[in-house]
């Protein structure tokens, strides 16, 4: 089962300002994900929540708590994350098979690939700054296009025979490995967009062994800016070798008024949400400013008309009917985007979860972690 928890009972518990005991049970949901097997791993995509269970489905969960599950074309599933173009990167394997599959799927359900992994079995997933997924796969971490083509491979292993257990993305623009945990071969790994790697390491053991990729290895017992906090190195959360190197933890990126052109504009074909290419011109070229590394979450939202309900502009068939109308805005879905300090903008393509959104007036609600939302609008024709 799934179990959704009430935001100020989670802050509640995890900050210290309440405990939880049988008498004092925090408020939360519990939804059936009508399987027989536990929840595997999660994440949230837009106005919806997905989830592997271990076997062959992947799992939705909308906002009134339905749960919908679409078959993966494995028979077991693992680590899920959101990809570049608001598809779902999954893995998984069929059998006795080592996990050597990953799956690409769009947020209804079409399965759209199934790719071996270049190296090994694939114990974590993520999405880079750079528009690319990365996927730990043993001894190695691969790139791989939004398409599901493979890009690179790196080395990332720092000796007696360790693995990449899990890859995040950093708000640096870097990718950040957890090494096993086997003796003398503990660390955290700092892998730039190019392959460059920079170990941390000083868990279990001072093991660094240098390979024939571009490789630095430090201490982690130097106080290292950017280098491994306390843990057994199992995995990688946000906190710990997130914090950009120089840069304060407590820090909060501010992200200056956006501006955009107001005539509309035209979906590009193909793509994510956000152009990479430096000599595109085709989208919309959103200006801003940001004054700290930060990953930005730009919420879609399109313009319609509502009616007036109370003080509240609501969707028309809540309102009774002859209400005043008033504008009211519709989620339409979300993306993030990890920027560096001094970041002057990005080119919108118009497209979301893999399509094109239809012509009419939208608004982006840009919220930089920790930060506060900014709105810019925008026509697409």
């Amino acid at each position: 089962m799934l179990r959704r928890l009430s935001f100020f009972a989670f802050a509640a518990t995890a900050f210290g300002l309440a405990t939880a005991s049988a008498s004092s049970a925090l408020p939360l949901d519990t939804l059936s994900t009508g399987a027989s097997t536990s929840p595997y791993d999660v994440v949230s995509a837009g106005r919806f929540t997905f989830f592997t269970q271990g076997n062959s489905k992947i799992g939705r969960v909308s906002e009134d708590g339905t749960v919908t599950q679409f078959p993966s074309g494995f028979t077991s599933t693992g680590r899920i994350t959101v990809g570049p173009e608001g598809t779902l990167w999954f893995l998984g394997h069929n059998g006795s098979t080592p996990s050597k599959t990953i799956g690409r799927m769009t947020q209804d359900g079409t399965l759209l690939s199934q790719t071996q992994a270049s190296k090994d079995w694939g114990n974590g997933l993520t999405t880079g700054a750079d528009g690319n997924v990365w996927v730990a796969e043993g001894e190695w971490v691969a790139k791989y296009a939004p398409n599901g083509n493979l890009i690179d491979e790196y080395f990332v292993n720092v000796g007696n025979g360790g693995f990449a257990r899990d890859v995040t993305a950093g708000p640096d623009g870097n990718i950040w490995v957890a090494e096993s945990t086997l003796p003398g071969a503990s660390a955290i790994g700092r892998l730039t967009p190019n392959g460059t790697l920079t170990t941390f390491t000083g868990f279990i053991g001072p093991a660094c062994t240098p390979n024939s990729k571009p490789v630095t290895c430090l201490s982690g017992q130097t106080g290292q800016t950017g280098g491994p906090g306390t843990g057994s190195g199992q995995g990688i959360g946000s906190g710990g070798p997130n914090v950009p190197q120089g840069q304060d933890p407590a820090s909060v990126a501010v992200l200056s008024t956006p501006t955009a052109s107001s005539a509309p504009f035209k979906p590009l074909a193909t793509g994510g949400p956000v152009s990479t290419n430096p000599s595109e011109t085709g989208g919309l070229f959103v200006g801003f400013t940001v004054s700290a590394a930060t990953r930005l979450t730009v919420r879609v939202e399109r313009k319609t008309t509502g009616r007036k309900k109370a003080k509240k502009c609501v969707a028309p068939t809540k309102a009774k009917r002859g209400a005043k109308p008033c504008t009211h805005y519709v989620a339409k879905g979300s993306f993030t985007v990890d920027l560096t300090a001094g970041t002057k903008g990005l080119r919108f393509t118009g497209r979301l979860n893999g399509k094109k959104l239809p012509a009419g007036s939208y608004r982006l609600v840009m919220t930089p972690a920790g930060g506060k939302p900014t709105i810019v609008a925008l026509r697409i024709r």
